[in-house]
């Protein structure tokens, strides 16, 4: 059984002789936040953000870890927002690590359980506690829950396990593709959760199945331990390709597992109650009302979640001076938000020169699309996906979508589905395309992905070499601004059409109208 702790220790100790970071130690790390870049002797260092909510102080600390240890070759620093809510930054050496850890110990932030076999960081709903139409405020639920399972016996779990909790009327934080996912619930006058398991996307996506239950909020934690500790004890610790909690709850089915977790709990589970969930939301980018009066929330665009170190710096002293409650907050779309902004301070706010680039505002060509790292430092990445997504982007600011005409592009460097390719409009996956001449780059592309309608992404072209990419995104846009109805979203698009008649009509060429057309 890995410790995290003892192994906390052992690179506390010997971080300035484990240069090579030796074998036996290598594979500990995971759990630590700490994964091997490919670029030797250099790794990537991930910061655990219960909610995704950070202190002023905490993202300045963040900012200036980064700017003196994550600088790269070019000499540029930078860190990435993650669809987890958390941080990551890359360029680090093991011997600093120690350093990072105090100052992050300081501020009250830590890497423990941000990868390897634990329960990952809790994400939620950016908006808990200042949303005007939220059932309820879990940030202290979610505090409770992260605390919990910073324990050893919860990394050392078959698989890693996704939680996600949130009061909002919203689906922003996907429930659906989560090991384990509460939404508001309303059971007679009692409020509480729903609870969801089973969900995850991977090779094998699957959306999470209603189990049936109510849960009341001083329950959550005791029933959320009481689920981690039946998949320790059920899960298959030989077989990683089927070992998730997704393939077990397939495997036995909703009826068998609600009978198996009551014998686990030693008590009968309540019937679910009604879901409050109304929609599903993507982003939270924009200025809008708090249910605070006077109150604001400003939500920025940080395309595919890049900014430099000292950018986050600056956020940092925006959101100490201007808001109420000196925070921000990582969304699940990798974006940040500014909460707690007076109305009287907002002009001030927008005009702030951070954010004329990180705008509130942004061209729909931005708003919606989402990379992992890629092979740009990942060891697991074959494309670079920061790279293909900037480029694609640069294609959608050339046609002329209204503002809520967002097309959601995410790009992985590889199957494992970090950037959640499978719920986006068009999707971009990374693989090889084997030719006589040799392997080149090149992305699987799918299209109608949709969290609305339980949708997952329909794959419609293999291994696409990354330089005919352009075209065929081009020709999708096309093919998009010539058959939409009015207002209709590339989903709903997608849904009414038909992926096969969209793959028919790009493989004739019939791909209609100027991407200027405005439609």
């Amino acid at each position: 059984m890995i410790d995290p702790l003892e192994v906390k220790k052992e690179v506390m100790e010997r971080a300035n002789v484990l240069k090579g970071a030796e074998k036996e130690l290598i594979h500990k790390l995971h759990v630590l936040g700490i994964y091997p870049q490919k670029h030797k002797g250099y790794f990537m260092l991930r910061t655990r953000i219960p909610g995704g909510f950070l202190t002023a102080e905490q993202a300045k600390v963040i900012g200036e870890i980064a700017a003196e240890y994550a600088r790269g070759p070019d000499g540029v620093a930078f860190v990435d927002l993650t669809t987890r809510q958390q941080v990551q930054m890359h360029w680090i050496r093991l011997a600093d690590v120690p350093e990072i850890w105090e100052r992050y110990e300081r501020v009250g932030l830590t890497t423990l359980h941000t990868g390897g076999n634990a329960v990952r960081n809790i994400i939620t709903c950016p908006l808990t506690g200042i949303d005007r139409y939220e059932v309820m405020d879990v940030s202290s639920i979610v505090k409770k829950i992260n605390r919990s399972f910073l324990k050893k016996e919860y990394a050392n779990l078959p698989r890693k396990f996704k939680i996600s909790i949130s009061g909002s009327r919203e689906n922003c934080t996907f429930a659906e593709l989560n090991d384990v996912a509460l939404i508001p619930a309303k059971k007679y006058k009692e409020i509480g959760f729903n609870l969801l398991v089973g969900g995850g996307l991977g090779d094998t996506p699957r959306m999470a199945s209603d189990l049936d239950v109510f849960i009341q909020p001083e329950k959550v934690l005791d029933i959320l331990q009481g689920i981690v500790e039946f998949y320790r004890k059920k899960g298959d610790y030989e077989n990683t390709a089927i070992n998730r909690f997704k393939v077990l709850v397939a495997k036995m089915g909703v009826e068998k597992l609600r009978e198996e977790l009551e014998n686990h709990l030693g008590f009968e589970l309540p019937r679910a109650g009604r879901s409050l969930i109304t929609s599903c939301r993507y982003t939270h980018i924009g200025v809008y009302p708090q249910k605070q009066e006077g109150l604001s929330y400003v939500g920025t665009c940080i395309p595919a979640g890049r900014l430099k170190a000292e950018e986050l710096i600056e956020f940092a002293r925006i959101s100490n001076e201007y808001s109420r409650s000196h925070e921000l907050r990582i969304t699940p779309s990798q974006d940040l938000l500014l909460p707690n902004i007076p109305n009287e301070v907002l002009e001030r706010v927008l005009d702030e020169p951070l954010l004329k680039k990180y705008t509130p505002f942004p061209h729909p060509a931005l708003e919606g699309i989402s990379a992992c790292s890629g092979s740009e430092f990942c060891v697991f990445g074959i494309v670079e996906t920061k790279k293909i997504i900037t480029q694609v982007s640069g294609i959608l600011k050339d046609t002329r979508l209204k503002r809520d005409e967002t097309v959601r592009i995410h790009a992985s460097g590889c199957s494992a589905s970090c950037a959640r390719v499978q719920i986006a409009d068009i999707a971009l996956r990374g693989t090889v395309k084997r030719t006589l001449e040799g392997c080149q780059e090149a992305v699987d592309v799918g299209i109608g992905g949709s969290m609305e309608n339980g949708r997952f992404i329909e794959w419609i072209i293999p291994s696409l070499p990354i330089g005919e990419l352009p075209k065929v995104i081009e020709n999708i846009l096309r093919i998009y601004l010539s058959y939409r109805k009015e207002r209709e979203s590339f989903g709903d698009f997608c849904a009414r059409v038909g992926v096969e008649e969209i793959r028919r009509i790009l493989a004739g060429g019939e791909v209609g109208i100027p991407l200027g057309h405005k439609g």
